[in-house]
């Protein structure tokens, strides 16, 4: 009997873990699906960091991009067409620093961003002089370009 009641506990334990972690699992899974990380294909596919390379050679303009960088500067928010933006600048895997600026009127803002932080970043690059930009880093609410997004801390913030 007294087996029976710690199979029992075990079960009820398992289901609670699971309910309580579901939505992180939920999260990891239909973020891997949407960057397309797939081991079997990706040597097939260019890495971001080639993409990106590319990109800023070319000089691109609304280039869609996935990268993983580290918060290196914290700036103040900027105002454009009354739209106010968060930004901040990361420090790429292949050592290259790009400025990100997230819009604030399609998306929450980042909080507890601070320098070295690490985050996962979704979206549209545009080059300039200083190395280039990152935007369209949320959901698109007219559908005419994918969703971007930002992943810090088990967050999506798009």
């Amino acid at each position: 009997m007294k087996k029976v009641h710690y199979l029992l506990g075990a079960v009820v334990a398992l289901a609670a873990f699971g309910a309580i972690e579901w939505p992180h699992i939920r999260e990891h899974w239909l973020m891997a699906k949407e960057v397309e990380v797939d081991a079997m294909t990706s040597a097939s596919r260019p890495t971001a960091q080639a993409v990106l390379e590319r990109a800023l050679q070319n000089k691109s303009q609304d280039q869609l991009l996935v990268v993983v960088g580290w918060v290196t500067d914290i700036q103040p928010d900027a105002q454009q067409d009354g739209v106010s933006y968060q930004r901040f600048e990361v420090r790429l895997t292949n050592r290259k620093r790009l400025l990100i600026e997230h819009d604030l009127q399609h998306a929450p803002r980042v909080e507890g961003l601070k320098a070295g932080s690490e985050l996962l970043i979704r979206g549209r690059y545009f080059w300039n002089e200083q190395g280039g930009v990152l935007r369209y880093t949320h959901h698109d609410p007219e559908q005419k370009r994918p969703d971007g997004w930002i992943r810090f801390k088990h967050r999506n913030y798009g």
